[in-house]
């Protein structure tokens, strides 16, 4: 990966500025909006895309047994609990999905569907953990808006990761744009500053519109958004992946 694969917020910057003929940014709106709406573009296409894959791990909190989402969670891909050091497993197990588990504020005791050794009921059967085998080892938890709730077993081991979609930047941070995603976002803060314009003065209504079709599309003609998005898709799993490496800021 190298820095001719990406190019500056700068650059798009630039280039709207030219095409708005605002590039001294003194048509009343700061360079630090023209900025915020790169960033929003790239959460958008982050949204679209699902393009940018993040690996983060924490320690598990053994008392609560609740593990906190990351911050810029879209979403949630694989989950796994692994015992050395912190960002380098030794041994590691996958974390499977209970559907309705729930164990309130923390600990040991949960409600859901299916309990193992509980009480009969004709649709939903107890499991038995003690004597099946096959039972032993299985590791769940389920996702709520904030948090995973883990299974008690699950404090047998020391981290937790997550592997997730998420957004590439952090609110105030300087973006990093994918050369593939240059004309979309290029594109979308045009129509977002043309749209002001249009509003303060109707003359502009022409531009932006040439500027929407660009963004969108119009007719068979697929607009530069679209693209960006079916680039991600066929890029090679290669590509893909040192895009992802390279943003992914893992903390090992």
């Amino acid at each position: 990966m190298t820095s001719s694969d990406f190019v500056s917020a700068n650059e798009i910057l630039t280039a709207v500025g030219y095409i708005v003929n605002d590039s001294d940014f003194k048509k009343g709106i700061p360079r630090g909006y023209y900025l915020s709406l790169v960033n929003k573009a790239l959460e958008e296409l982050a949204v679209d895309s699902l393009y940018h894959l993040i690996t983060k791990d924490y320690p598990i909190d053994k008392v609560k047994l609740h593990a906190e989402k990351p911050k810029g969670l879209l979403n949630l891909r694989e989950v796994y609990l692994f015992n050395g050091e912190c960002c380098t497993p030794e041994l590691s197990v996958i974390v499977h999905l209970k559907r309705l588990y729930n164990n309130g504020s923390g600990g040991s005791n949960y409600t859901a569907k299916r309990k193992e050794n509980g009480q009969y009921d004709p649709f939903f059967a107890p499991y038995d953990l003690s004597g099946a085998s096959h039972y032993h080892g299985v590791y769940f938890a389920n996702e709520y808006e904030t948090h995973l709730e883990l299974s008690r077993n699950c404090r047998e081991w020391q981290f937790i990761r997550f592997v997730y979609n998420g957004y590439q930047n952090a609110v105030g941070d300087e973006p990093i744009i994918p050369r593939d995603f240059r004309n979309a976002i290029t594109d979308y803060v045009k129509v977002k500053i043309l749209e002001i314009f249009k509003n303060r003065d109707v003359s502009y209504r022409t531009l932006w519109a040439d500027a929407k079709n660009d963004l969108e599309g119009m007719g068979r003609k697929k607009g530069s958004w679209k693209e960006a998005c079916d680039r991600v898709k066929m890029m090679s799993t290669w590509k893909r992946e040192e895009y992802r490496e390279y943003f992914s800021r893992g903390n090992w």
